[in-house]
């Protein structure tokens, strides 16, 4: 399945993406983790516990990932958070 968060990726953790953006006619809103079209705790909580994972790791997640750099940091954590609330 060609999952509508593997269309766009965020390389800069400065950027100011923020809100949605369609791609192909799929709603893609970054951070969304769960595809409910919300940034929610269920999506912090996601990645948090994916925290310090790296593309090497058992227990790696490219949905987690979501500043694209090979590794679930704070960066990743951040970004989620600081669109926490938005809504579709």
């Amino acid at each position: 399945k060609d999952l509508p968060y593997a269309k766009l990726k965020i390389t800069d953790p400065s950027s100011e993406f923020f809100g949605t953006r369609t791609i192909s006619g799929q709603l893609v809103i970054p951070g969304d983790t769960n595809l409910d079209y919300k940034i929610d705790i269920r999506d912090i909580s996601f990645i948090a516990r994916l925290f310090g994972s790296t593309e090497n790791s058992p227990n790696w997640n490219e949905t987690a990932d979501i500043i694209t750099d090979g590794q679930i940091c704070i960066k990743d954590v951040s970004y989620v958070a600081k669109n926490f609330g938005f809504m579709a």
